[in-house]
């Protein structure tokens, strides 16, 4: 099951303005124009080429990049970014669709941070875990990481680590039906985006409250709302977003039979699409594109886009079949090096018996000898002796 970047769990993508960057991973946060060490810098660097590639929707090497931080860290002995790092690339798997990797590497990452205590870094990727069981459909694990998140937030007042993991627990309430509880938590967690968010969260944030009207039946507040996120999101220079507002707009008004405004936020939509690219998103326009021309009975323009649709969900298809071929190949790698010092290891410690029983071969030799020694030593005074008895008795 394909989780859904633009309403599910979208306070995952808590991003900086003017990039789609994976500022949400649980890195430290320095104070401006601090100094950074030479490590520091090299993280730093793998973060930047790996949100780079992230922008472009180019996973496979995002994850990449991302791998690189985690040796980088690791040979560091910094516990703290090799588990940031696990969080980024289990959020790429998650992207993808891979969400039994995404859910490796997040665990992977929940057991380092336990050698790092640190809160945020650990109810983050409580909180990812939680966003992954939701994706596969196991709610009621969804819900105990995502409790656990919460619980870890508040003791530690970690606003935003509670306001997403309220989000998570939301998005949770809503698929169950409890729509009261979902209503509850997302307009929690969009206060506090309000307040202290980034420029982009708190557009972020309201998209759930719309899914919470559209759960309702309340279409014509749903529809307030999503042009709110869209004015919002217009307002930040959030390209991206501004794609999804508009989709979410025609998926709406398509619904109301308000076929003309729909077809409007396709056309609006379509060249910040293109500009922006990414298989997912292209893939999602083109099928509400060709869901609102079928409405409208224009079924030339309905088959061109599935066409397209269909060529975008392909290519997402292989970007998930590379990323997951550069898995196997990495861990067919891990094992190959494992192997290979295994060999090493055998070799080293048949070497060291080999040593260890040529010396005591020598040190047998060594004790036959000094015993041979004393033996001639003792021969030979013993027979001095002799002589000089023979000696004196003689005289």
């Amino acid at each position: 099951m394909r989780p859904r970047l633009d309403t599910l769990l979208l306070l995952l993508l808590l991003t900086a303005p003017g990039a789609w960057a994976q500022s949400s991973a649980p890195f430290p946060v320095l104070p401006p124009n601090t100094p950074l060490t030479p490590y520091q810098q090299a993280i730093a660097d793998q973060r930047k080429l790996s949100d780079g590639f992230y922008a472009k929707a180019h996973f496979t090497e995002a994850i990449a990049a991302c791998k690189a931080g985690v040796v980088l860290a690791e040979e560091n002995k910094n516990p703290g970014d090799q588990a940031a790092f696990l969080w980024q690339i289990a959020y790429d798997y998650w992207l993808l669709g891979d969400l039994p990797t995404a859910l490796e590497y997040a665990q992977r990452g929940l057991r380092i941070s336990d050698q790092f205590p640190d809160d945020r870094r650990r109810s983050a990727l409580l909180r990812m875990i939680g966003v992954i069981y939701h994706s596969m459909g196991d709610l009621i694990r969804s819900h105990d990481y995502s409790t656990q998140a919460l619980n870890l937030a508040e003791r530690s007042n970690l606003e935003r680590e509670r306001a997403n993991a309220l989000t998570t627990l939301g998005n949770i309430a809503l698929k169950s039906g409890d729509l009261v509880t979902a209503r509850r938590n997302f307009e929690i967690a969009y206060a506090h985006h309000q307040k202290n968010g980034t420029a982009w969260s708190p557009a972020n944030a309201l998209v759930n409250i719309a899914d919470v009207e559209e759960a309702e039946k309340n279409l014509p507040r749903a529809l307030a709302t999503q042009e709110r996120v869209l004015a919002m999101r217009v307002a930040s220079n959030d390209r991206r977003g501004q794609v999804n507002s508009h989709r979410e707009l025609a998926r709406v008004l398509r619904t109301l039979n308000r076929l003309d405004e729909a077809l409007a936020h396709i056309i609006a939509a379509r060249p910040l699409a293109e500009q922006i690219g990414g298989h997912e998103l292209l893939a999602k326009l083109y099928e509400e594109s060709v869901l609102v021309h079928e409405a409208r009975g224009e079924f030339e323009p309905a088959l061109r886009l599935q066409r397209l649709a269909t060529t975008e969900r392909e290519a997402l298809g292989g970007e998930r079949t590379r990323a997951h071929a550069a898995e196997i190949q990495a861990r067919y790698e891990l094992e190959r090096q494992r192997e290979a010092i295994g060999r090493l290891m055998l070799e080293k410690n048949a070497q060291s018996a080999d040593l260890h029983a040529r010396d005591l071969e020598r040190q047998r030799d060594h004790a036959v000898k000094l015993t041979l020694y004393a033996v001639l030593g003792l021969l030979v005074a013993f027979v001095t002796a002799l002589i000089f008895y023979q000696r004196r008795a003689t005289a």
